[in-house]
C-alpha cells in the first residue's frame, strides 16, 4: 500500500490514505492496540520534480553547484514538514470563512524550511549562496515571488459565477480592462490584426510572460499572415549569433530570431503531421524543450556562423523550388516594392511600407543596385498564435493576446504605418549587430529604444523628424510607482537572461541582476 522512502517516511497514493483514515478513525470501536489514523498523519503534495539521467549530477557539479546533498533521517524531514505549517501561522486546513494564505505567506514558509535544513548541516544562507552576486540573487528571489503567485495559490473552484461577474464589472470600472480605442480615421485599434500590423508588448508584463515567454518582453511583432487557422508574425528585436553574407566587401547582415517555429514547416502543415491529438502536441513541445535545454549547456566558443547568399556554387538542386527558403526576408524600398512580386519587388505587408521578398530576388536587387543592404532584414523562424473556437474568449490568435490577455497592443501609427515601421523602428533596429557577449548590451538597448519609440501617444512630432533614431524623451516619459518600476526592472533582467541562455548559448556567465528598490 505504501513505499518506504527513508526512516519513518513513506509514499502512499491519496486513495489509500483516505482508506486508512476511514478504516482507522478514532470514532470506530475496535481493539485498544489498533493504530488510529487521521488526516494529520499525512502531507499531500501536488506534482513532483524529475531529472533526466545525469542532469541532477551535472547541476550539483562544481561548475553549477546549484544543489547541496543532505544526509538526514525521516524524522528530521517530518519535523520540518510540521514546522512548515507553523511558520507565520500557516494553517494546515484553513476554514473556508477565513482569508486563504497569500503567495508570499506560503513562499516564506518554504524558504524558512530551506534555511532550517541548511542549519542542520551547519550551513548559513550566505554560505549557500556565496557563488551568486548580490544583484543576481535578488533577481532569483524576485522571480521566485512571481512563481509563487502563479503556483502556490489555488483558486477556489466553488467560487460563484455572480462573484466572478462582480469582479469583472469592478475591474472594468477601475480601468484595468482596456476598451477598444477608435482612431481619428475611424478604425478600431484593438481589432486591427492583419498583414503589416505592428504590435508591441505591453509595459505591464504578466506573470505568465515573465516566467515562460521572456522573449516577448518589450518586443515588437510584425504580422505576416492572418488566417482562420492562425496569426503568423515576426519578432523584430532579437539578432542571433549568426549572419548572412550578401555582398562582397560588405559587413554580413545579422540573422534575426523571428520566432520558435520553422516557417516552411508550418506552411507545409508539418508541425503536428504525425498525430493531431493534444498528446502529440504536448510531446512535440517536450521534445523541443529537451533539444533546447541540451543546447543551453554547450558553450559557443566558435565564431558566429555565416550564410553566403551572394555566390553561386554551381548547384542547380534548388532552382525548381523558388518558394523555399530557410529564412524570411523583408525590405523597405518603395521603388523596388513598386515592381510587384512577379518582377522581384516582393509582396507588400499591408500598409507598413515593408515587403516580404524571396532570397533570390534580394540578392539580384542588391547586386544590381536596386536595393541597399541597410534596407534588408532577414529572420529565422516565426511566431504562431493558433486559432480555434475553444481557445480563450476570442478564439485564439494574436487578437486573443491583445484583447483578452492584454500581453500585446496594436501600435497606433496616426495613419502613417510606412513611416513608423519602415523608418522609425527600422532605423533604430539597424543599430544592432550579430549577437555576441560584446554586442549583447548594445543590442538590448537598441531593442528597447525601438519598443519605446512606439509607446508615445503624439506620433506627429516623431513622424515629422526625418532623422529619427531615438524617440523624444517626452514621448515615452511616464510617472510610475515604485512597484511598477521594480516590476519593469525585473522584466528587463528576465529578458536579458533569456537572450543570454537561448540566443547566446551562455547560461552560466550572462550576468542577470536587479537592485533592491
Amino acid at each position: 500500500m505504501s513505499t518506504q522512502l527513508v526512516g519513518d517516511l513513506y509514499l502512499i497514493p491519496l486513495d489509500h490514505a483516505r482508506t486508512l483514515c476511514r478504516d482507522n478513525s478514532p470514532s470506530i470501536s475496535s481493539p485498544k492496540d489498533r493504530v488510529v489514523v487521521t488526516p494529520d498523519d499525512f502531507y499531500t503534495f501536488g506534482g513532483f520534480c524529475s531529472w533526466r539521467p545525469g542532469q541532477l549530477e551535472m547541476e550539483m557539479g562544481t561548475e553549477r553547484d546549484e544543489w547541496v546533498a543532505l544526509s538526514v533521517d525521516g524524522r528530521s524531514i517530518l519535523e520540518q514538514l510540521r514546522r512548515l505549517q507553523d511558520v507565520e501561522g500557516l494553517p494546515t486546513q484553513p476554514p473556508l470563512q477565513e482569508e486563504p494564505p497569500t503567495a508570499s505567506h506560503c513562499m516564506n514558509a518554504g524558504t524558512k524550511m530551506w534555511g532550517n535544513f541548511l542549519n542542520l548541516v551547519g550551513r548559513t544562507e550566505s554560505i549557500a549562496t556565496r557563488r551568486l552576486p548580490v544583484g543576481q540573487l535578488e533577481f532569483y528571489d524576485q522571480m521566485l515571488h512571481v512563481w509563487a503567485e502563479e503556483n502556490l495559490i489555488i483558486v477556489d473552484p466553488f467560487r460563484s459565477l455572480s462573484e466572478s461577474a462582480t469582479d469583472a464589472s469592478e475591474e472594468k470600472r477601475s480601468g484595468n480592462v482596456r476598451e477598444a480605442e477608435t482612431l481619428k480615421d475611424g478604425s478600431n485599434r484593438n481589432d486591427t490584426v492583419e498583414p503589416g500590423t505592428l504590435v508591441r508588448a505591453t509595459l505591464t508584463v504578466p506573470n505568465d510572460t515573465l516566467l515562460f515567454d521572456q522573449e516577448f518582453i518589450k518586443s515588437l511583432v510584425l504580422v505576416l499572415e492572418e488566417t482562420p487557422e492562425a496569426t503568423v508574425g515576426l519578432l523584430l528585436n532579437h539578432p542571433l549569433g549568426a549572419s548572412v553574407e550578401l555582398l562582397e566587401g560588405k559587413s554580413p547582415l545579422p540573422l534575426r530570431y523571428g520566432g520558435a517555429v520553422d516557417f516552411n514547416e508550418w506552411k507545409e502543415g508539418g508541425m503536428y503531421e504525425e498525430d493531431e491529438s493534444d498528446d502529440a502536441r504536448i510531446t512535440g513541445n517536450d521534445q523541443v524543450d529537451s533539444e533546447m535545454y541540451e543546447g543551453f549547456m554547450e558553450y559557443q566558443n566558435e565564431p558566429p556562423p555565416e550564410f553566403d547568399f551572394g555566390g553561386n556554387d554551381g548547384s542547380d538542386e534548388d532552382e525548381d523550388d523558388d518558394d523555399y527558403s530557410p529564412f524570411i526576408w523583408l525590405h523597405r524600398s518603395a521603388s523596388l516594392g513598386s515592381r510587384g512580386p512577379s518582377n522581384g519587388g516582393g509582396s507588400p505587408l499591408g500598409k507598413s511600407g515593408v515587403y516580404q521578398i524571396r532570397d533570390s530576388d534580394v540578392v539580384e536587387a542588391l547586386q544590381t543596385g536596386l536595393l541597399n543592404q541597410e534596407d534588408v532584414m532577414v529572420f529565422s523562424g516565426v511566431c504562431i498564435w493558433e486559432k480555434s473556437p475553444d481557445l480563450g474568449s476570442n478564439g485564439g490568435g494574436l487578437r486573443e493576446q491583445i484583447e483578452t490577455l492584454r500581453t500585446f497592443e496594436a501600435v497606433p501609427t496616426g495613419g502613417d504605418e510606412r513611416q513608423m515601421i519602415g523608418s522609425v523602428v527600422w532605423n533604430i533596429l539597424g543599430r544592432q549587430h550579430v549577437l555576441t557577449k560584446n554586442s549583447l548590451d548594445d543590442n538590448i538597448h537598441a531593442s528597447m529604444d525601438a519598443w519605446s519609440a512606439t509607446r508615445g501617444t503624439d506620433f506627429g512630432s516623431i513622424l515629422k523628424r526625418k532623422d529619427v533614431t531615438v524617440p523624444p524623451t517626452a514621448a515615452i516619459s511616464s510617472i510610475r510607482s515604485s512597484s511598477s518600476m521594480k516590476r519593469e526592472i525585473l522584466s528587463d533582467a528576465a529578458l536579458r537572461g533569456w537572450l543570454g541562455v537561448n540566443l547566446l548559448g551562455d547560461p552560466l556567465e550572462t550576468l542577470v541582476s536587479v537592485p533592491k528598490i
